[in-house]
């Protein structure tokens, strides 16, 4: 099965989700949370993945876990993925999209704009952090969910 997180770039809400699913993070302020605040900070002024998957890694399971992201288009694509499946009677158990859209807070927003847009980067670094710290339990949630619904 491939599982593939998206939100609007694809670097931010849906990288901390996958992250998560392929078990990278620890707790806050902990060795691998600042190594994946470190990683987000660099993707994100370097590249928007929109409307391309980028493959992340395997979980325990041998899923491929992947991030993509959408714009604004997230139930547009979904509908348009699984139409796919239809058409080419492929079974919808071989791929999960989870939407983290809603993940996505003002910081975040607000840190991506700046890093990227506006190329100013320590002060969007700074929003990016505060925001990623405040979805981080809420992204854990999720994940969690759906871990229990891939292994159950």
């Amino acid at each position: 099965m491939k599982i593939i997180y998206v939100c609007p770039t694809g670097v931010n809400s849906s990288l901390l989700a996958a992250t998560l699913h392929l078990g990278g993070i620890g707790e806050p302020n902990s060795v691998c949370f600042n190594r994946w605040i470190k990683s987000l900070q660099e993707m994100n002024y370097r590249t928007q993945a929109v409307w391309r998957p980028i493959f992340r890694g395997y979980d325990e399971a041998g899923h491929e876990v992947y991030t993509l992201g959408v714009g604004d288009q997230a139930e547009v694509i979904a509908r348009t993925v699984r139409c796919l499946l239809d058409i080419f009677e492929l079974p919808a158990s071989i791929l999960l999209m989870v939407d983290v859209s809603q993940q996505n807070n003002f910081e975040i927003r607000l840190g991506g704009l700046l890093t990227r847009g506006l190329r100013m980067r320590a002060l969007g670094r700074f929003f990016l952090n505060r925001g990623a710290e405040k979805i981080r339990l809420d992204l854990v949630k999720l994940v969690t969910a759906v871990k229990e619904e891939l292994f159950s």
